[in-house]
């Protein structure tokens, strides 16, 4: 979980000052067998000494475990040589549109810098959140290369183009982004979508999704029950009707169906109830501030993540030739877009504030400089809750639901 950091002034001591009265709020044990691992704001951090060439990077101790580490430990900053003020204007320049080359023409900070693949990114969602109202949930095509480098080709050779599918799912109320993950248009990958996104919310929203029939499946297997059918009448004879697998109550999806013409335009709109009863699922969009189902703030999203991602942009030269850079700059972008970046519709605040996650809007320096340290509990506990979710009895496109 993500906890709210104060941008720390890193100043030298003065004379007859002691070491221990600066400020280490921001900063956390990140030893996960200690006791005050991820508890900022504690007395338990005491610094140690100081490193570099003026004596301004500090070097901390734990007195609870006596653990040290430096202060940019789980940062941006960790693995970079270059200046705070380089790696900032590196983020901004990425989130804003510009490609590897220009970030590195404009920072100054080189290609290699720009272009690596080590982004320690905050988590857009934690375990114990909550969504008010419904989720748009709607995957987005993009285009990529791949380097033809197969036997007998030479490396200078042609260059095929594959299409890779971006997933997102974003919270109506808040605009949090709660997820975003390239990969393939398939069944496999719209299940352990829906199951990620699942094992971290208490309880289930309502999912407006698009007519894609892998969702279908996907949402029954994380919110099933199994049921037992019954013969049509006592007379009848033969082998017993198989179980098949129901939704639960909890569960709610609504679904936009657009049908286009043969020239890709929209010429109509269905919208039906998939699992859940379609009152009820009417009276949360009206209480949601909508008037219909809809998959609207999802394509708002999209249109937001093509105008500043250039991996993105329509006919551009900035192609992807690896999928896992992608997902990287993806990342990246999604935790600029919930903690730095003023929603105009939230008056003023972040998606992470309307959310609950932080109570201020968070700087680029302030995000370079937070310290994320993983929790091995957590991602064990998180990973299992995502293996019960996929584990199903039977399986939901073969049987179909009672």
């Amino acid at each position: 979980m993500v906890n709210s950091a104060v941008e720390a002034v890193v100043q030298a001591p003065k004379s007859g000052q002691r070491a221990d009265a600066e400020d280490l709020s921001s900063l956390c044990c990140p030893n996960p067998a200690c006791p005050k691992f991820e508890h900022f704001g504690g007395d338990n951090l005491r610094v140690a000494e100081r490193m570099g060439k003026d004596k301004r990077l500090r070097r901390l101790a734990c007195r609870v475990c006596q653990t040290r580490f430096s202060e940019l430990r789980g940062s941006l900053l960790e693995y970079t040589q270059i200046s705070e003020g380089k790696v900032v204007q590196i983020v901004k320049c990425l989130t804003y549109g510009n490609s590897v080359e220009a970030t590195a023409d404009k920072s100054g900070g080189g290609l290699q810098n720009c272009a690596t693949d080590r982004y320690r990114v905050a988590d857009g969602a934690p375990n114990s959140f909550t969504t008010r109202g419904s989720v748009n949930w709607k995957p987005n095509r993009s285009r990529w290369t791949r380097s033809m480098l197969k036997k007998g080709v030479k490396r200078g050779g042609k260059r095929r183009t594959k299409a890779a599918w971006i997933f997102t799912a974003v919270a109506v109320c808040s605009r949090l982004l709660l997820d975003i993950s390239v990969g393939n248009r398939d069944a496999q990958h719209a299940d352990s979508f829906v199951a990620r996104v699942a094992a971290r919310l208490k309880s289930l929203p309502l999912f407006s999704v698009d007519n894609w029939k892998a969702y279908y499946g996907a949402f029954l297997r994380i919110a099933h029950r199994v049921v037992q059918r019954r013969r049509r009448s006592r007379s009848q004879r033969g082998r017993r009707p198989l179980p098949v697998l129901a939704p639960r109550a909890d569960l709610k999806v609504a679904v936009v169906n657009k049908v286009r013409n043969a020239a890709g335009r929209v010429v109509k709109v269905t919208r039906f109830a998939l699992y859940g009863k379609l009152k009820e699922i009417k009276r949360i969009i009206k209480n949601s501030g909508q008037r219909v189902i809809n998959t609207s703030f999802i394509e708002r999203l999209h249109a937001t993540l093509r105008s500043q991602t250039a991996r993105l942009f329509r006919r551009t030269r900035a192609r992807t030739v690896l999928v896992e850079m992608l997902q990287n700059q993806l990342h990246l972008w999604r935790d600029v877009y919930n903690w730095i970046r003023v929603h105009r519709s939230l008056q003023g605040r972040t998606p992470a504030m309307a959310a609950g996650l932080t109570d201020h809007v968070w700087s680029l320096r302030e995000y370079v400089r937070v310290p994320i340290h993983p929790d091995p509990l957590y991602e064990a506990e998180l990973q299992a809750t995502v293996n019960a979710l996929l584990n199903c009895p039977l399986d939901p496109r073969k049987r179909a639901a009672a």
